[in-house]
Formats: C-alpha cells, sequence, structure tokens
C-alpha cells in the first residue's frame, strides 16, 4: 500500500506577501511544486485545485499563483483528502502568522480584517457569495478563548502552552454529474438507486433524509440500494465533497417525478383531471375534497394494477461551469460552490522532550445548511484527529526512492489513546440558492486547517517558525536549544 498505490506526495511552498503596516493584504505571489511520483496520474489535478484555493480565504486586490508538478522516483503522489488544499492552507497560514507577527498584529484580527466576505472577488475573478469566514473565525476565537495576547504560558511542571488559528476555503469538482431514480413501491416504501459511495461520509442516511423529506414520508421507508453500476445511474465521483450537493439536487427531482406520477395516478383514481390534483406536504389533495396522506398511501387502492412508479432525475453543473481562460486561468465560476471554515488548537509543548499534546481544538464550518447534525459534527471531530496525525505523526521516509518504513509499525498514526483532546465543533450556515435547501459540503474541509493551527499554536509556544511536517520532537528540541 506505501509502495505501490497513491499517496499524499510531498510539496513544497515558496510565498511573498505585502500588506499595508494596519494589515491590509497588498499583494500575494505563490510557487507551489508538487512531487508527483513516478508518474503524474492525479498531480496535475491535484495541483490545478489547490491552484485556484492557493490564495486562501482572503481578498487580496494583486496575486499570482503558478504550480508545477514534479516528477521523482518515488510513489504516485496522489489525492487525500482535502486534494490538495490541506497542503497550501498550511502554508498561506504559516504566512499569516508569519506576517501577524512581522506587523505585529494580532494573528486573529488580522485574518477576520482580511477575510473574504459577500460580492468579494475571487483570485480567478469570481464573484463570490454564499461565504461565512468571518462568522468561522470570530466562532472559533470564542470557542478557544482567544484573548488577542498571543504568546505563551509556562505551567507549573514546565510545560509551554499556547493557541493557533487557521482557516481556509476549498472548491468543489466542476463541471459532474449526478443521477437519482427512485422506485416507489405498492407498499408505500421507496427504493433509492444512485452511485455515490458510502465510505463513511453518510451520504446513504442523506439521500434518505432528503427523499423521505421531498415525498412525506417515513425515513425508515427509504432503502438505498448498494451502489451497483450494473444498474445504477452515472455518478462522477465519490470526491471533492460534493454527493450532498450534487446527488441531493437529483434526488429531490427524482423525487419530484415521483409525486408528479402519483399525481396522475390519483386523477385516474378520482376521475380528475390531473391539473385537479395536487401532491404537496405528504398529502395527494383533489379538487373535490379527496385526500390521501402518501405515508399511508398502501391503505389505498391508488397502485392496484397500475403502472410502476419510477421517478428519474439528474443533476449538471456543465452550464454553470465557466473554463479558465488558458493563459490567467480566469474565470467567472470555476467551481459551482466554495466551502469555508476555520479552527483553533491549544497545546502543550514539553520542552525536555518536544512532544506535543494537543488540548483543544474548536472547529467551525459554513457547511451551508446541516443537513445531519450528528453527521456533519462526526466528520469534523473524525477530521481534527486526522489532521493531528497529518502535523504531528505521519511521514514517509525515503532512501533514493524506498520507502524505508512501509508498515503500520513505523509509520505512526493517531489511536485512540491520541484523541484524548476536547472538541468544540459548530456550524455557519450561509444559504447556498443552488444547493438541496441551501447545502454545501462537508467531507473533506474538516482536515483542511487542522495542521496549520497546531502548527501555529507550536511556533507560538516554542517562540520560534516550524515550516515543515510533520512537525517532529527533535524539531521542537532543537529550536528551543538555538535559542
Amino acid at each position: 500500500e506505501f509502495a505501490g498505490s497513491n499517496v499524499r506526495g510531498p510539496a513544497h511552498f515558496k510565498i511573498k506577501t505585502g500588506a499595508k503596516k494596519d494589515g491590509k493584504l497588498v499583494v500575494q505571489e505563490i510557487v507551489a511544486y508538487w512531487d508527483t511520483g513516478a508518474y503524474s496520474t492525479v498531480g496535475p489535478r491535484i495541483n490545478y485545485n489547490a491552484g485556484f484555493a492557493a490564495s486562501g480565504p482572503y481578498e487580496i486586490p494583486n496575486i499570482k499563483i503558478d504550480g508545477y508538478c514534479i516528477c521523482t522516483n518515488k510513489p504516485i503522489g496522489g489525492a487525500y483528502r482535502g486534494y490538495g488544499v490541506p497542503e497550501v492552507a498550511w502554508a498561506y497560514e504559516t504566512q499569516m502568522d508569519v506576517l501577524a507577527h512581522e506587523l505585529n498584529i494580532d494573528p486573529l484580527a488580522l485574518r477576520i480584517a482580511n477575510a473574504l466576505e459577500e460580492g468579494s472577488i475571487s483570485a480567478s475573478g469570481e464573484p463570490l457569495f454564499s461565504v461565512g469566514v468571518k462568522d468561522c473565525l470570530e466562532a472559533v476565537g470564542q470557542q478557544i478563548g482567544w484573548t488577542g495576547q498571543g504568546g505563551s504560558v509556562i505551567t507549573a511542571d514546565g510545560k509551554i502552552r499556547a493557541k493557533g488559528v487557521a482557516c481556509f476555503s476549498k472548491l468543489t469538482g466542476t463541471p459532474s454529474n449526478s443521477s437519482v431514480i427512485i422506485r416507489f413501491n405498492e407498499d408505500g416504501t421507496a427504493n433509492v438507486l444512485q452511485s455515490g459511495m458510502e465510505l463513511g461520509q453518510g451520504i446513504t442516511t442523506v439521500v434518505s433524509q432528503i427523499v423521505a423529506h421531498e415525498l412525506g414520508i417515513d425515513v425508515d421507508k427509504i432503502r438505498v440500494a448498494p451502489v451497483d453500476t450494473e444498474f445504477s445511474p452515472f455518478e462522477k465521483t465519490t470526491t471533492s465533497s460534493r454527493l450532498t450537493f450534487h446527488v441531493g439536487n437529483a434526488a429531490i427531482l427524482a423525487a419530484k417525478d415521483v409525486l408528479e406520477q402519483l399525481k396522475q395516478l390519483a386523477a385516474k383514481y378520482w376521475k380528475l383531471e390531473a391539473s385537479q390534483v395536487k401532491a404537496e406536504c405528504g398529502q395527494i389533495t383533489g379538487s373535490g375534497g379527496q385526500s390521501i396522506r402518501i405515508n399511508e398511501i398502501k391503505k389505498t387502492a391508488l397502485l392496484k394494477e397500475q403502472p410502476p412508479v419510477i421517478g428519474r432525475g439528474s443533476y449538471s453543473t456543465a452550464d454553470i461551469f465557466d473554463p479558465p481562460t488558458a493563459d490567467t486561468r480566469q474565470s467567472k465560476r470555476p467551481t459551482v460552490f466554495w466551502m469555508y471554515g476555520a479552527q483553533a488548537a491549544e497545546v502543550e509543548v514539553d520542552p525536555e522532550t518536544g512532544l506535543v499534546e494537543v488540548l483543544k481544538i474548536a472547529a467551525t464550518h459554513d457547511v451551508g445548511k446541516v443537513i445531519n447534525p450528528l453527521g456533519c459534527l462526526q466528520q469534523i471531530e473524525g477530521s481534527c484527529v486526522m489532521g493531528m496525525g497529518h502535523v504531528l505523526m505521519e511521514e514517509m521516509i525515503f532512501d533514493r526512492g524506498k520507502v524505508l518504513n512501509a508498515n503500520m509499525v513505523d509509520y505512526k498514526v493517531p489511536t485512540a489513546m491520541d484523541a484524548t483532546m476536547e472538541t468544540s465543533v459548530s456550524f455557519v450556515e450561509h444559504y447556498h440558492p443552488e444547493g438541496p435547501y441551501g447545502a454545501k459540503g462537508v467531507g473533506e474541509p474538516g482536515i483542511a486547517p487542522t495542521a496549520a493551527a497546531i502548527g501555529n499554536a507550536i511556533s507560538e509556544a516554542i517562540g520560534k517558525r516550524v515550516y515543515s511536517l510533520p512537525i517532529k520532537p527533535e524539531t521542537i528540541v532543537d529550536a528551543l536549544n538555538s535559542k
């Protein structure tokens, strides 16, 4: 798995930032180098995706972003939760902390002052909407107890405590398409066919909720079939935090198709014209006062000896997408939606051993609309643990292209024993007019700012900037000794 499959490839960034004395960002230049390994299978797409997000959630009037994929004698560099955004977020959020210290401005205040707003223009020239990054930053500041004073605190046992903050913006892959088929059964249940893979992100539950809501029936009457391309409809990919948005929209259209067919059957059943029948709020009603609750449709003869009710829905963003220009990569709509969020971390560093304990992570994300509150909460909490591994533990060690620690003993990942920090998670709902009920995505964004938030806290604690991941104990001890 370590040597023969896709891995999150190494990346190197050079950033130059100009700002006024009051902290207002004026210009930024970013050069990204992506180690795509032996084959450039996925690397160019990561470069493309991360490039559009590399300016971060900030309003910068003058910006230049260049990205390069470098082939090396290493395993294939691929996409891993965030599609390049955690890497660029680490870079530009580290840079924002460096800038804040240079200008003697509170790091959180600097971010809030420059954050994107409704109507801001992105680096590609896109007028932005559904932008909740300022609300996210303010929320995590309250959750983590940010005082604006910065610095570190020495505990009674000689350890060093400090806090850090980071934010991000992430786009979803565009254009793409999703389709849904709903078979409404004679017993009042519904079978749903769609091809978004259930990876633990909760798409099966969300689709069930959406279909049940649209049809006005109990959610336990919905059955989402396991994906099988022999009979499941087309799906672009199970990536890019796109399934709730795309499959959700397709499911709404399929459910409306089912309701239209039920209206036709009710009109025939009641000997009315179709225009005299309505289907809304879980009821089918006729102009003569007739009424059937869709939730109890099996108690009627409405579907008896009638053609099968099969609803179809397909949602595509092809008409929304504005292809970026080849020379400048300008685009009025490079993506159908952007995701925003912020996280803050409090850490405790042992100056003798260099070991870091993450005490608390506060996270607030703009998801447009929360469809499943518990599912969203679990996504972010899990992401925080995964992000902690990203910043403190996970590293592939090479010797002339050969992986030296290609096993789960020498390659460290967080376990339950490491997930001891307090987590405080909240959500901001900046309605997206094209999403299902205003929803956007949440699958990947949780990991995007975690490494930067923890890394900034560590740098604050030891009083010296750390620029590379993972942040090892020996790196911390060396930094403290060099002071």
